[in-house]
Protein backbone atom coordinates (compact mmCIF):
# COMPACT_ATOMS: atom_id res chain seq x y z
CA UNK A 1 0.00 0.00 0.00
CA UNK A 2 1.38 3.38 -0.74
CA UNK A 3 1.86 5.92 1.60
CA UNK A 4 2.53 9.17 0.27
CA UNK A 5 2.12 11.25 -2.62
CA UNK A 6 4.05 13.61 -3.40
CA UNK A 7 3.00 16.92 -5.77
CA UNK A 8 4.77 19.18 -8.11
CA UNK A 9 3.28 22.64 -7.73
CA UNK A 10 3.79 24.48 -11.33
CA UNK A 11 2.38 22.53 -14.28
CA UNK A 12 0.63 19.94 -11.64
CA UNK A 13 -1.00 21.92 -8.85
CA UNK A 14 -1.54 25.75 -10.37
CA UNK A 15 -2.21 26.08 -14.25
CA UNK A 16 0.65 28.49 -14.49
CA UNK A 17 3.40 27.25 -16.40
CA UNK A 18 1.14 29.09 -19.77
CA UNK A 19 1.38 32.00 -17.99
CA UNK A 20 5.18 31.81 -16.67
CA UNK A 21 5.69 30.61 -20.63
CA UNK A 22 4.41 34.61 -21.85
CA UNK A 23 6.04 36.59 -19.42
CA UNK A 24 8.73 34.64 -19.74
CA UNK A 25 9.54 35.12 -23.82
CA UNK A 26 8.18 38.99 -22.83
CA UNK A 27 11.21 39.75 -20.63
CA UNK A 28 13.63 37.56 -22.15
CA UNK A 29 16.33 38.72 -25.33
CA UNK A 30 15.76 36.74 -28.27
CA UNK A 31 18.81 33.97 -29.03
CA UNK A 32 19.80 33.99 -32.95
CA UNK A 33 20.69 30.53 -32.49
CA UNK A 34 18.15 28.52 -30.62
CA UNK A 35 14.48 29.91 -30.22
CA UNK A 36 13.67 31.39 -26.35
CA UNK A 37 10.62 29.12 -26.00
CA UNK A 38 12.93 26.18 -26.36
CA UNK A 39 15.25 26.55 -24.01
CA UNK A 40 12.46 27.74 -21.69
CA UNK A 41 11.12 24.52 -22.17
CA UNK A 42 14.08 22.66 -21.18
CA UNK A 43 13.81 23.95 -17.66
CA UNK A 44 10.62 22.60 -16.90
CA UNK A 45 11.31 21.53 -13.57
CA UNK A 46 14.65 22.67 -12.45
CA UNK A 47 15.60 24.75 -9.86
CA UNK A 48 16.65 28.40 -10.12
CA UNK A 49 20.15 27.99 -9.58
CA UNK A 50 20.47 25.47 -12.55
CA UNK A 51 18.39 27.94 -14.43
CA UNK A 52 20.34 30.76 -13.87
CA UNK A 53 23.60 28.90 -15.34
CA UNK A 54 21.50 27.32 -18.30
CA UNK A 55 20.17 30.90 -19.22
CA UNK A 56 23.77 32.13 -18.79
CA UNK A 57 25.22 30.02 -21.13
CA UNK A 58 22.74 30.51 -24.09
CA UNK A 59 22.19 34.45 -23.75
CA UNK A 60 26.35 35.62 -22.87
CA UNK A 61 26.58 38.90 -21.86
CA UNK A 62 23.04 39.73 -19.90
CA UNK A 63 22.59 39.04 -16.01
CA UNK A 64 20.62 36.03 -16.00
CA UNK A 65 19.88 36.03 -11.94
CA UNK A 66 18.74 39.47 -12.35
CA UNK A 67 16.48 38.02 -15.29
CA UNK A 68 15.10 35.33 -13.25
CA UNK A 69 14.06 37.59 -10.75
CA UNK A 70 12.43 40.01 -12.56
CA UNK A 71 10.25 36.49 -14.10
CA UNK A 72 9.75 35.46 -10.32
CA UNK A 73 8.26 39.04 -9.40
CA UNK A 74 6.69 39.05 -12.43
CA UNK A 75 4.73 35.54 -11.95
CA UNK A 76 3.78 36.04 -8.46
CA UNK A 77 2.72 40.05 -8.53
CA UNK A 78 0.39 38.55 -11.75
CA UNK A 79 -0.70 35.38 -9.33
CA UNK A 80 -1.83 38.56 -6.84
CA UNK A 81 -2.96 40.63 -9.39
CA UNK A 82 -5.92 38.18 -11.23
CA UNK A 83 -4.77 34.92 -9.63
CA UNK A 84 -4.19 31.58 -11.10
CA UNK A 85 -6.37 28.56 -11.52
CA UNK A 86 -6.03 25.11 -10.07
CA UNK A 87 -5.50 22.26 -12.37
CA UNK A 88 -8.52 20.83 -12.81
CA UNK A 89 -9.11 17.38 -10.74
CA UNK A 90 -6.96 18.84 -7.61
CA UNK A 91 -9.57 19.46 -5.21
CA UNK A 92 -11.42 15.78 -5.93
CA UNK A 93 -8.04 14.01 -6.04
CA UNK A 94 -7.42 15.56 -2.76
CA UNK A 95 -10.38 14.57 -1.42
CA UNK A 96 -9.65 11.01 -2.25
CA UNK A 97 -6.55 10.93 -0.85
CA UNK A 98 -7.92 12.51 2.59
CA UNK A 99 -10.48 9.49 2.50
CA UNK A 100 -8.48 6.94 2.18
CA UNK A 101 -5.88 7.92 4.82
CA UNK A 102 -2.66 8.88 2.52
CA UNK A 103 -0.15 11.31 3.38
CA UNK A 104 0.06 14.45 0.82
CA UNK A 105 3.32 16.57 0.32
CA UNK A 106 4.27 19.20 -2.15
CA UNK A 107 7.53 18.57 -3.18
CA UNK A 108 8.80 22.01 -6.20
CA UNK A 109 12.12 23.16 -7.29
CA UNK A 110 10.60 26.75 -6.98
CA UNK A 111 12.14 27.88 -3.64
CA UNK A 112 10.30 28.39 -0.39
CA UNK A 113 10.21 32.33 -0.72
CA UNK A 114 8.23 32.27 -4.03
CA UNK A 115 6.49 28.81 -3.92
CA UNK A 116 4.88 29.59 -0.40
CA UNK A 117 3.22 32.42 -1.57
CA UNK A 118 1.84 31.15 -4.33
CA UNK A 119 0.48 28.12 -2.09
CA UNK A 120 -1.21 30.22 0.14
CA UNK A 121 -2.65 32.95 -2.42
CA UNK A 122 -4.28 29.87 -3.89
CA UNK A 123 -5.47 28.33 -0.59
CA UNK A 124 -4.27 25.01 -0.75
CA UNK A 125 -0.99 25.17 1.23
CA UNK A 126 -2.93 23.62 4.29
CA UNK A 127 -4.14 20.15 2.38
CA UNK A 128 -0.81 19.29 2.11
CA UNK A 129 1.01 17.87 5.43
CA UNK A 130 4.48 18.87 4.06
CA UNK A 131 6.13 20.87 1.98
CA UNK A 132 9.62 20.91 0.25
CA UNK A 133 11.15 23.63 -1.96
CA UNK A 134 13.74 24.10 -4.33
CA UNK A 135 16.50 25.87 -1.71
CA UNK A 136 16.42 22.71 0.63
CA UNK A 137 18.44 20.32 -1.80
CA UNK A 138 21.46 20.62 -3.11
CA UNK A 139 20.57 19.20 -6.55
CA UNK A 140 18.13 20.15 -8.83
CA UNK A 141 16.05 17.76 -11.07
CA UNK A 142 16.47 15.31 -12.62
CA UNK A 143 18.66 14.25 -9.70
CA UNK A 144 16.09 12.57 -6.96
CA UNK A 145 16.93 14.22 -3.74
CA UNK A 146 13.86 16.77 -3.78
CA UNK A 147 11.68 14.04 -3.48
CA UNK A 148 14.06 11.46 -1.37
CA UNK A 149 13.96 14.67 1.22
CA UNK A 150 10.07 14.80 0.75
CA UNK A 151 9.10 11.05 1.43
CA UNK A 152 12.52 11.76 4.68
CA UNK A 153 10.20 14.63 5.73
CA UNK A 154 6.52 12.31 6.05
CA UNK A 155 8.45 9.14 7.23
CA UNK A 156 7.48 7.30 4.14
CA UNK A 157 9.43 4.81 2.16
CA UNK A 158 10.59 5.91 -1.25
CA UNK A 159 8.86 2.47 -3.11
CA UNK A 160 5.56 3.24 -1.23
CA UNK A 161 5.61 6.81 -2.44
CA UNK A 162 4.14 8.11 -5.82
CA UNK A 163 4.98 11.34 -7.77
CA UNK A 164 2.93 13.07 -9.59
CA UNK A 165 4.52 15.24 -12.29
CA UNK A 166 4.18 17.54 -15.15
CA UNK A 167 8.07 17.61 -16.47
CA UNK A 168 10.29 15.44 -17.71
CA UNK A 169 13.04 16.11 -15.54
CA UNK A 170 11.02 15.58 -12.11
CA UNK A 171 9.50 12.16 -13.42
CA UNK A 172 13.30 11.26 -14.00
CA UNK A 173 14.04 12.39 -10.78
CA UNK A 174 11.37 10.42 -9.35
CA UNK A 175 12.29 7.54 -11.12
CA UNK A 176 16.05 8.17 -9.78
CA UNK A 177 14.72 7.84 -6.29
CA UNK A 178 12.51 4.59 -6.90
CA UNK A 179 9.37 6.15 -6.65
CA UNK A 180 6.17 5.60 -8.64
CA UNK A 181 6.37 8.02 -11.35
CA UNK A 182 2.76 9.07 -12.97
CA UNK A 183 3.09 12.03 -15.64
CA UNK A 184 0.30 14.49 -16.26
CA UNK A 185 1.32 16.07 -18.97
CA UNK A 186 1.08 20.41 -19.46
CA UNK A 187 3.33 22.25 -21.79
CA UNK A 188 5.73 19.24 -22.96
CA UNK A 189 4.37 15.90 -24.02
CA UNK A 190 6.97 12.60 -22.53
CA UNK A 191 9.40 11.10 -25.00
CA UNK A 192 10.62 7.70 -24.99
CA UNK A 193 12.74 7.37 -22.36
CA UNK A 194 10.33 8.75 -19.85
CA UNK A 195 7.72 7.09 -21.30
CA UNK A 196 9.86 3.95 -20.39
CA UNK A 197 10.02 5.30 -16.40
CA UNK A 198 6.18 5.95 -16.28
CA UNK A 199 3.86 3.60 -14.15
CA UNK A 200 1.05 5.63 -15.69
CA UNK A 201 0.20 8.83 -17.90
CA UNK A 202 -3.20 10.62 -17.16
CA UNK A 203 -4.34 13.27 -19.00
CA UNK A 204 -5.73 15.37 -16.05
CA UNK A 205 -5.96 15.32 -11.81
CA UNK A 206 -9.13 13.44 -12.50
CA UNK A 207 -7.70 10.38 -14.39
CA UNK A 208 -5.02 9.73 -11.05
CA UNK A 209 -7.52 7.94 -8.34
CA UNK A 210 -8.34 5.44 -10.67
CA UNK A 211 -4.58 4.39 -11.30
CA UNK A 212 -4.20 4.93 -7.61
CA UNK A 213 -6.65 2.58 -6.68
CA UNK A 214 -4.98 -0.49 -7.28
CA UNK A 215 -2.10 1.03 -5.18
CA UNK A 216 -4.08 1.34 -2.13
CA UNK A 217 -4.89 -2.30 -2.10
Amino acid sequence: MIELVIFDMDGLIIDNEAIAFDIWLSICPDQPERKSADIFLETLGWSWSKMITHFNAHYPGINAEEMCRRFENEIIAHIRREGVPLKPGLLELIGYLDSNGIQKCVATSTPRASAEVTLKEIEVYHHFGGHVYGDMVKNSKPAPDLFLLAAKTMKAAPNRSVVLEDSLSGIRAAHAAGMIPIMVPDLVQPDAETCAMLHSECKSLHDVAAVLKPLLL
